[in-house]
């Protein structure tokens, strides 16, 4: 019987997963509606933000956080109880992805604002569900407008979505049904 447990399957999360997912959000519900190729991601190296006179969004994973203590179970296949057992430890991951629009007027504003509205309903927690997330909520939309390299107000608001998935690691491990009692002798 092996003393340890060996790694089997990890399930890592990756952020390009969450950050396509928010992004199809975006294209899907921020109206007005904006072209595919002004949302881009922020935090990545040496890509500039699209024109800075136009409509445009950047969407940012800023943490993935566990949420309670880890769950684990521990399964066997009872066709072939020969085989070892499958150890599984899960634990709940959330994530805060956050959404900067940037707009003429107020079209940055009624972005977030929508987008908001959507992903606290029952239409953000199917679209989410549908790319093995879930939607928790949507923070109040915050003004967050500054001065372009002219000077000039750039209006922008941001929007942060609360979502969570399983992170979940299985472990191959040896196991036993019933032990045979030893006879116990006292020495009297």
């Amino acid at each position: 019987m092996a003393d340890t447990a060996r790694p089997v399957n990890p399930f890592v999360p990756e952020e390009a997963d969450i950050y396509e997912a928010v992004r199809a959000f975006v294209l899907a519900y921020a109206l007005p509606a904006l072209d595919s190729a002004k949302i881009t991601q922020g935090r990545a190296n040496l890509l500039p933000t699209p024109d800075a006179s136009g409509d445009y969004a950047v969407i940012t994973v800023l943490s993935g956080t566990q949420r309670g203590s880890a769950v684990r179970s521990f399964a066997v296949d009872e066709a072939d109880p020969a085989q070892v057992g499958v150890l599984s430890v899960r634990a709940l991951m959330e994530v805060q992805a956050q959404v900067h629009f940037y707009g003429n007027g107020d079209a940055s504003r009624l972005r977030a604002q929508r987008l908001a509205l959507l992903a606290r309903s029952a239409i953000g927690v199917e679209f989410f569900k549908e790319r093995g997330l879930s939607a928790w909520y949507a923070d109040e939309v915050k003004d967050d407008s500054l001065l372009d390299a002219n000077k000039e107000p750039a209006p922008r608001c941001l929007v942060t979505l609360h979502l969570s998935h399983w992170n979940c690691l299985n472990f191959e491990m040896d196991y036993f049904e019933s032990v045979a009692p030893r006879p116990f002798n006292i020495l009297t």
